[in-house]
């Protein structure tokens, strides 16, 4: 009861504002999780300016954040993928520097990949070394799968 008193207690004008801030702080994540929960939020606005009870305007909040997430998939969900799938294949072939060897398993550790930042990394050909340089094989899930980069590379 106290939630439904406290929808209908707020002015459309901060639900647009409370949309926009989600709106704008994943525009400057980078991301595009919270976007469209920032414009369902907003659309709230229109629902409180029409003055719709709050059981209303809690159900088509929910209504509006799904259908436009799957409203999202259309337009973001190709492109997305597309760019994770260069990023990955960008990743691959990568020169690598490692950074931290664990010290209880030397095959694991820290390096940084070229034009990729930091990652977690494995060897399947033995220990790490910090002052060798690898070359990444292939990404298996949050790891880098490296091996040592070859003499004329």
């Amino acid at each position: 009861m106290f939630l439904i008193q406290f929808v209908e207690a707020i002015d459309p004008w901060h639900w647009l504002t409370i949309g926009m801030v989600v709106a704008v702080a994943d525009v400057a994540l980078g991301t595009t999780y919270l976007l469209f929960l920032g414009a369902a939020l907003a659309c709230s606005a229109v629902w409180s300016w029409l003055g719709l009870p709050g059981e209303l305007q809690l159900a088509l909040l929910a209504v509006t954040t799904v259908a436009s997430g799957f409203g999202a998939r259309r337009f973001v969900g190709h492109s997305a993928s597309s760019l994770h799938e260069q990023r990955v294949e960008d990743l691959a072939h990568a020169r690598v520097k490692i950074l931290w060897v664990d010290p209880e398993d030397g095959t694991r550790g820290r390096g940084a990949v070229e034009g990729h930042g930091e990652w977690l990394v494995m060897s399947e050909e033995g220990a790490l070394s910090v002052v060798a340089t690898y070359r990444v094989v292939e990404k298996r899930g949050q790891r880098c799968l490296v091996a040592p980069l070859a003499k004329q590379e």
